[in-house]
């Protein structure tokens, strides 16, 4: 029987995205594959295998290679790789005489399931949707459905402690950002500066209750914007910010899903009333239903500059100097060690 498997669409100029992809993950692996999500800086992807036993996360390298199993636990709900491609955080599913209950779980990518992971918090909930970190890996951000049936959001702040084999530690309890009975508040992740939040909400502004329409908040909670508004009963799932900014206009490029179909927009930095979306485009992708998410990252080719860092005198005196980063191989995954 034919199962779930995951993508990879890359952008052509002048074309668009690739609409029919390249499929990575192995058919013969006779299970569906679900919940995708690739580094910003387009290395390493992890997904969840959805095996006849508990499900499990996995990891891959960009093109596919290198498949492993990457949580040292079962019964997994969902992962993202950090943006620099470091880490991967996931909920773990525990059954308790209480009711269910997630454990919150970061690990080094390079690291595969003979490895434990830290446990960033416990919490009580019927579900969890995928919990992803901000640019500078001091937040993680979650949507809990809690026992009434209805999510909202959480961040946990977090640090990466050097002193215990690289493990993520967190610094505080988890903190709702978002404490509504009646309304669903799901799907969130960070924008690219990290100042923002982009989600999905089955009520607007005025408490309406509705499809699913997509939401942009500072990171304190407050400055609610609706970015997508839902005009004749769509429904929007899986907001994210695009890797690749219009930074001239002041403006970001966001994804989503749009019923079935994988939308991108311009969303401009400087907001005017609900601040919506503009120059809407289809990519001409598909999703099936109860496998909406995808994830963007980078499309790194030899020569790429991925990142610039400056030496100070501190480090080199009488020498400062900066240096560029580049991909010296045809579209680098995260190396072993790094």
């Amino acid at each position: 029987s034919s199962h779930y498997e995951v993508f990879r669409s890359d952008w052509r100029d002048n074309i668009g995205f690739d609409t029919e992809g390249v499929q990575l993950t192995p058919s013969t692996m006779n299970a569906n594959k679900s919940n995708p999500s690739i580094a910003r800086n387009g290395g390493t992807i992890s997904f969840t295998l959805e095996g006849s036993s508990p499900y499990i996360i996995s990891k891959m390298n960009h093109n596919g290679t290198d498949i492993k199993p990457f949580s040292s636990q079962q019964s997994l709900a969902s992962s993202s790789v950090s943006p620099d491609g470091r880490w991967i955080v996931y909920a773990q599913y525990t059954q308790h005489i209480s009711g269910s209950t997630y454990n919150i779980c970061a690990k080094r990518t390079t690291r595969d399931n003979t490895y434990g992971e830290s446990v960033l918090a416990r919490i009580s909930a019927a579900a969890v949707d995928a919990p992803s970190f901000n640019p500078d890996m001091t937040r993680i951000i979650y949507a809990a459905q809690d026992i009434g049936g209805k999510f909202d959001i959480y961040y946990i702040p977090i640090r990466i402690d050097f002193t215990v084999d690289d493990s993520i530690v967190a610094v505080e309890a988890p903190i709702n950002l978002t404490n509504t009975l009646s309304v669903d508040e799901r799907m969130p992740s960070f924008s690219n500066t990290g100042t923002k939040i982009i989600y999905c909400s089955d009520s607007d502004k005025e408490g309406d209750s509705g499809p699913y329409e997509i939401f942009t908040m500072d990171i304190n909670g407050l400055g609610i914007e609706r970015v997508v508004k839902s005009e004749s009963g769509e429904q929007y799932m899986w907001p994210v910010y695009s890797p690749i900014a219009n930074e001239a206009a002041g403006a970001d490029i966001v994804g989503y899903v749009k019923d079935d179909k994988i939308m991108y927009a311009t969303l401009s930095r400087v907001a005017e009333g609900q601040n919506p979306v503009t120059d809407e485009t289809d990519t001409g992708i598909s999703v099936a239903n109860g496998y909406e998410r995808f994830s963007w990252g980078k499309n790194r080719t030899k020569g790429t500059i991925v990142a610039s860092r400056t030496l100070s005198e501190t480090a080199a005196p009488g020498l400062p100097m900066t240096y560029q980063i580049t991909v010296d191989v045809d579209e680098a995954s995260v190396p072993d060690g790094c």
